[in-house]
This record gives C-alpha cells, sequence and structure tokens, in this order.
C-alpha cells in the first residue's frame, strides 16, 4: 500500500539503529524483529540491502526473521544475494549471503553458484561458508552437477568435517 511505502525510510532507520537491538530497551530488542516483519509484508526493494546489513547482531531470533522478511523478496532477494555470496575477497558477508540463500526456496540458480564457490579452494578453507554451500547443492539436480559435486569429496585440501558433510548431502540423493 501507498502508507506503506511511506514509513520503509523509518522502518529502515529503525533495523540500523543499534539502540533497538539492546534488550534493555523499552521493547526488550524486539523492535528490528517487528520492522523486519513490517518490511516484508509491505515489499519495497530498497528494504533488501538494509535487511541484509541488519544480520548479525548476535541473537538468534532476530536473524531469523530478518532472514524470513529477505526470502521474501524471493528473485530480487536471490539476485542480491548471489552477488554477495560471489564477493571477493571472502568476508563475514559471503557467509550470511550463505546462509540467506540457504534458507530459500529451492532453486537451480542458487545450487549451480553454490557448487561453483566450492570448487575454489580459498571458499572451502571457510569452514561455515562451505557448509551452508554444501548444504544448498543438495537441491542440484543435474547429474553432471552431481558428480562435480561428489568430486568436491576426494579434494587433498577439504576439511575432514567438510567431507562428512558432503557425502551426508550425497546420501540423501540416493535415498
Amino acid at each position: 500500500t501507498e502508507k506503506g511505502k511511506e514509513v520503509v525510510p523509518l522502518l529502515i532507520n529503525l533495523l540500523q539503529s543499534e539502540l533497538f537491538y539492546d534488550p534493555l530497551f523499552p521493547g526488550y530488542g524486539r523492535s528490528p524483529i517487528f520492522a523486519a516483519k513490517a518490511l516484508s509484508l509491505i515489499q519495497d526493494e530498497q528494504a533488501i540491502a538494509p535487511l541484509f546489513e541488519a544480520l548479525g547482531h548476535d541473537n538468534f531470533f532476530t536473524d531469523e526473521e530478518i532472514i524470513k522478511a529477505i526470502c521474501s523478496f524471493k528473485k530480487k532477494a536471490r539476485d542480491f544475494l548471489l552477488n554477495i555470496v560471489k564477493q571477493k575477497p571472502l568476508s563475514k558477508d559471503n557467509e550470511y549471503a550463505a546462509i540467506v540463500l540457504s534458507s530459500m526456496e529451492e532453486d537451480k540458480k542458487i545450487s549451480k553458484v553454490a557448487l561453483e564457490l566450492l570448487n575454489d579452494p580459498e571458499v572451502r578453507k571457510r569452514f561455515s561458508l562451505a557448509s551452508y554451500l554444501v548444504f544448498t547443492c543438495a537441491n542440484l539436480k543435474d547429474k553432471k552437477d552431481r558428480k562435480s559435486f561428489s568430486c568436491l569429496a576426494k579434494q587433498k585440501d577439504l576439511l575432514k568435517e567438510l567431507k562428512e558433510e558432503i557425502l551426508l548431502v550425497m546420501n540423501g540423493w540416493r535415498q
């Protein structure tokens, strides 16, 4: 609605203010959760980047709602996140983008980018990032892509825990 679009800048300001994340603030730091929910209902695309930037305030419940809000933007959010997850140098933003992408509806484009990134040894060294990408590859359907994914388990530089996750995904395909 038009009224909703008018409040988007105010909701974004609320998301960006550290004060509202403080559990001692009136509302127990839950204001960003309500802002994220409102932004997902309004669906103004200018909210995608500020929602993404609001991730990582060490509050699981806030992050969970922000992730839901970002996912509500579907293709626009997917494209925004795919750009971030591919950026170099690797940073926490790549990981946050992978977290949100892994929460989105099954999407061939997301799985293909995850596989492409996992072929980079630098990405495989970052366990948390690589782990989210591995589980996103569970949605791979193409035989050639699955074979390429399976080859990752044979990489000499692969962390033992990551190999276990790759094998877990491959076992899921067999079932």
